[in-house]
């Protein structure tokens, strides 16, 4: 479900009314989004070279959290769910559930989930899904050469490149040998 690279017809839209030049691809310092439709300019300014791409799917459940040591940048396409937890909520590198809050995002919205807030894939908020466009640091979700959940501290919680992770036992991530981090409920948007 996390990053699909099929686009669907909406997303397919509102990518084709975002632009960014080819100076912003390759250099740290600041990008800039003008979103075609309406004219908007977004300029964000980061230490770090870029990426971007798209999160979209049909999930409704918490399944799991994960952080980034820098800021990740959604923007909204469809309107969705993200379910957020603050980094002080991890005690002995748990999260319960309870400390889980959802916030609506309407369509067309732009936010900023600031480094090692917790966060994962959005929530749908109709049965068509969600489509997120989403900006992060380069590099951000490859793959690592060595993955060990039994480590100490946070290098435990190391899933992949810049994406540290906590998952409920009853969750996909669970099944593949991610960390088990997360205790009580595996929450549940119903709509």
């Amino acid at each position: 479900m996390r990053q699909s690279f099929r686009r669907p017809r909406l997303f397919r839209r509102a990518a084709r009314s975002v632009r960014r030049t080819a100076k912003d691809r390759t250099k740290a310092g600041s990008f800039r989004f003008r979103f075609i439709d309406t004219g908007v300019v977004f300029r964000y300014d980061t230490k770090y070279q870029v990426q971007e791409g798209f999160c979209n799917g049909r999930g409704f459940t918490l399944n799991a959290e994960e952080y980034h040591k820098c800021s990740e940048v959604n923007y909204s396409t469809t309107g969705l769910v993200l379910l957020l937890a603050l980094p002080g909520d991890v005690r002995d590198r748990v999260l319960d559930s309870r400390d889980v809050k959802g916030f609506y995002l309407p369509p067309d919205t732009l936010v900023e989930i600031h480094p090692r807030v917790l966060h994962f894939a959005p929530c749908r908020i109709r049965d068509s899904g969600f489509n997120c466009l989403v900006v992060l640091e380069r590099g951000t979700n490859a793959p690592l050469d060595h993955v060990d959940p039994s480590a100490p501290g946070e290098e435990g919680l190391l899933w992949m490149r810049n994406k540290w992770l906590l998952c409920h036992p009853d969750s996909p991530q669970a099944q593949k040998g991610a960390f088990m981090g997360i205790a009580g409920e595996n929450l549940t948007l119903r709509i």
